[in-house]
């Protein structure tokens, strides 16, 4: 894995950094990668996805790349195991079941990822 270098001129971490650089950093607490800015934010709120993408800087912000969040998973109903997919009046719906991403060089899942 290549760790990500502040001359790079657009932010387009692979599965790898994304994995091991931000999330696994976030969730166990340990610091992020300086000269990337991935953002906190509930975006299962009131506000639209447009809205949201407005109150950041849009297409301005960060190189015009995109934005990218950290944001807590809601379940449809405390028993159930269906994730909240309602931004605003919208909602996110999966293309496809979904993609195995290996960890390099080794046959081990360490995520599968889903286009919305």
């Amino acid at each position: 894995m290549t760790p990500i270098s502040c001359s790079r001129k657009e932010f387009k971490p692979t599965d790898d950094e994304l994995i091991q650089l931000f999330l696994y950093n976030k969730v166990n607490g340990k610091p992020l990668p300086k000269n990337v800015k991935i953002l906190k934010y509930d975006l299962y709120g009131e506000k639209n996805s447009w809205e949201i993408w407005e109150a950041f800087g849009g297409s301005n912000a960060y190189g015009g790349t995109g934005l990218y969040f950290f944001t807590t998973l809601k379940k449809t109903f405390s028993t159930g195991t269906r994730p909240v997919r309602t931004i605003g009046c919208s909602s996110w719906e999966a293309e496809y079941k979904g993609e195995k991403v290996m960890a390099n060089g080794s046959m081990q899942c360490i995520e599968i990822r889903k286009r919305l």
